[in-house]
């Protein structure tokens, strides 16, 4: 099972989406995603990515989400391979 990339629009700006099967990998908005795409070959060596749909139930959340349903993405099945936050206090 190789990795599939898709990218969707949303209300705020164009979004990007890494599955692997039903899950989850990344998912970012297109023009901060770079950084981690760039960083799949690492941190899945044997899976090429490759363009494709994303998984219904996948696309289903988001859309749910950006209309207003925040706890759509709650259910998702996720593989996390690196979060940062940035905290900006000014």
């Amino acid at each position: 099972m190789n990795l599939c990339l898709s990218e969707h629009r949303s209300p705020v700006g164009d979004f990007t989406v890494v599955t692997r099967g039903d899950a989850l990998c990344v998912a970012q908005f297109t023009d901060h995603a770079s950084g981690l795409l760039q960083a799949l070959p690492e941190r899945y060596p044997d899976l090429r990515l490759e363009r494709g749909a994303t998984p219904r139930a996948v696309a289903a959340a988001f859309e749910a989400y950006w209309g207003g349903a925040l706890g759509a993405l709650d259910p998702l099945a996720g593989v996390v391979a690196h979060r940062r936050f940035v905290v900006d206090d000014t």
